[in-house]
């Protein structure tokens, strides 16, 4: 019952955001980035895992975010898909360093590994979540698996169109993010 309410919510909160306008996108990117570079989470943290958007799925923008961590000498740390449904996290110094695979997603072109110890700060993408810091992703479980093995303060980005006042079911394997931050607020 629980997956089949989460594979709903999934699907309405990614035609929410698809129906956004690039520059809806791009000012709400913006509001939310403004917000997360104000925490201290942030301002603490050495090491940076970000994901890189997906623009076709409207993604929250975080590719001017990591620049900022380039500008304020901050590691920043990327993932990379891998076959056995795990992710690889590579430290990234410029956007030329990428190629985008099958999937729209932004890859190192070069590995460099980084061991997941390192990381200060993940910034976890979202389709939508809800008031209980709980989240849906893309179903295949990547970060809930990555999430799960690392001590990192973890922060999920979110439109307030894609936050639910209904609480999302929870699995065993899920993770919840210590905060969300939306165009309007930041949820402890």
């Amino acid at each position: 019952m629980g997956q089949k309410i989460k594979d709903e919510l999934r699907k309405k909160y990614l035609a929410t955001r698809r129906s956004l306008s690039e520059q809806e996108v791009i000012s709400k990117s913006e509001e939310i980035i403004q917000q997360l570079i104000s925490t201290e989470p942030f301002r603490k943290a050495a090491t940076v895992h970000s994901y890189l958007p997906i623009k076709k799925n409207r993604e929250v923008n975080t590719l001017d975010f990591v620049e900022h961590c380039f500008e304020n000498d901050k590691t920043v740390v990327i993932p990379k898909v891998e076959t056995d449904q795990q992710m690889s996290h590579h430290v990234l110094n410029s956007f030329e360093e990428l190629k985008t695979n099958k999937w729209g997603v932004a890859e190192p072109i070069r590995p460099n590994p980084v061991s997941i110890t390192q990381i200060d700060l993940v910034i976890v993408p979202m389709v939508c979540g809800d008031r209980y810091r709980n989240r849906i992703g893309y179903g295949k479980g990547f970060y809930d698996r990555f999430l799960s093995q690392t001590d990192a303060f973890k922060i999920g980005l979110l439109y307030d169109c894609t936050l639910t006042d209904q609480k999302i079911p929870v699995e065993d394997f899920d993770q919840k993010p210590d905060w969300l931050i939306t165009e309007t607020e930041i949820i402890r």
